[in-house]
């Protein structure tokens, strides 16, 4: 498990071994903040040309933040900003797409690939998603048909460089009202 509690945790890294993105890693920490943790202040990851039923709000630390998507084929998203040593996104999702019980894992892992891939052409986000995906289903694909390494929820599938290690794992899964499921999946980097 990751050091920092979260639901579904999702660590990348590039080859190079720093993530791919158009932003910087981190934004300065103000002045004000603890120099111990290496974050600076949470910022927005959702692009909103893409997803415009968007809103960010940072929490009192600075270093959290909220952020709520309306996704348009009906879903919810809601992006926990958060972390130190590690720098996590933990996404929660709200469908009532997908008609598997929360007990399908395999199922319920391709249904969170799916959700993330749909949603990672609107994100620009430090940590690498597209090769977060690319563990996560060669993950799914090693462990297809196989009774004897069943898929874990919490289990962290480690992949990438050595000097930003990277992670992804599937951690909840649960029914809400009605059709609803609640799936929870982070994407973190570190240690930083």
């Amino acid at each position: 498990m990751l050091r920092t509690p979260f639901m579904f945790s999702l660590l990348f890294s590039c080859p190079s071994g720093l993530p791919s993105t158009s932003r910087p890693l981190f934004v300065p920490a103000p002045p004000e903040q603890d120099e111990s943790c290496p974050r600076g202040v949470a910022e927005p990851v959702v692009r909103k040309k893409v997803f415009p039923k968007t809103s960010f709000r940072r929490l009192p630390d600075k270093r959290t933040g909220l952020e709520t998507v309306a996704l348009p084929l009906g879903d919810r998203l809601t992006i926990h900003h958060e972390g130190c040593e590690y720098y996590v996104l933990r996404f929660h999702f709200e469908t009532a797409r997908f008609r598997q019980s929360p007990t399908a894992l395999d199922a319920w892992f391709r249904n969170a690939a799916q959700l993330l891939t749909e949603t990672a052409p609107g994100l620009d986000s430090p940590v690498d998603i597209a090769g977060g995906l690319r563990a996560l289903r060669t993950y799914l694909d090693r462990h297809k048909g196989n009774k004897a390494q069943a898929l874990v929820l919490g289990q962290e599938i480690a992949y990438g460089s050595e000097t930003l290690p990277s992670f992804v794992s599937v951690d909840r899964i649960a029914r809400l009202a009605g059709n609803t499921v609640a799936v929870e999946l982070s994407l973190a980097i570190g240690p930083l």
